[in-house]
């Protein structure tokens, strides 16, 4: 989606771009959906609803990917031990947005 919110046309153009961008991920999802058995966990998220597939959904799951490697090398430098790392993270939660990830990182 950065891709086309970068496009130097007009917003019509760019709303349409967009458009094409969700219609190819619900497509890709439908296939997706097939070779899952038809699970059904992220309909939600590809209907045609306004508050499904949408900038701030978009924006969570990137801000989530992003931090993914920072939890699991935690995990890892924890041994593996959940309960450890949930209280990692609930302590590195309370920490301000600057701190948080260098908090995770062990730093």
């Amino acid at each position: 989606m950065a891709k086309v919110y970068a496009l130097t046309v007009p917003d019509p153009e760019k709303l349409q771009q967009k458009r094409e961008v969700l219609t190819l991920a619900r497509q890709k999802y439908a296939g997706l959906k097939a070779d899952w058995n038809g699970y059904s966990g992220y309909d939600s998220w590809f209907s045609d609803d306004p508050n499904g597939l949408n900038n701030a959904l978009l924006g969570s799951v990137a801000a989530y990917a992003e931090h993914v490697p920072t939890f699991l090398a935690l995990l890892e430098r924890l041994n593996g031990d959940f309960p450890a790392l949930y209280a990692a993270v609930r302590t590195c939660a309370a920490k301000g947005v600057g701190e948080r990830v260098a908090c995770l990182e062990g730093q």
